[in-house]
């Protein structure tokens, strides 16, 4: 079941790479939920986490809900979106989500996909 859960995520990333990067004005279908499902595979921790259970995480690095080759794509996507410039569907997005979610998106993507902004 795992492995078919990942593959269906794997081709739902594939099938954004063709939209990424773009421009704020460029008419792409559904752009909001493909940042949304994008936000989603980068998400570290469950949303029902509690500031002390985010805190904890911090220091245990915890495994996440997504394997780290399904986040590190997920943050190439948005890497390449981040280093084209135009931003504010991203920001969109992100200001949908809790504060405390937010900044573990930071957090992932400074941490764990860094070390990725060489080969884009």
């Amino acid at each position: 079941m795992k492995a078919f859960k990942n593959l269906v995520i794997r081709r739902k990333l594939d099938s954004f790479r063709s939209v990424f990067p773009h421009d704020d004005t460029s008419k792409v279908n559904n752009i909001e939920s493909i940042y949304d499902d994008i936000l989603e595979f980068t998400r570290p921790v469950s949303e029902r986490m509690t500031f002390v259970k985010a805190c904890a995480y911090q220091v245990f690095q915890r495994p996440g809900i997504y394997s780290e080759s399904t986040t590190r794509a997920a943050c190439k996507l948005l890497l390449l979106q981040i280093g084209h410039g135009p931003t504010s569907l991203l920001m969109k997005a992100l200001a949908k989500r809790p504060q405390v979610e937010v900044a573990f998106f930071f957090s992932t993507l400074m941490t764990t996909c860094m070390n990725d902004i060489d080969e884009l």
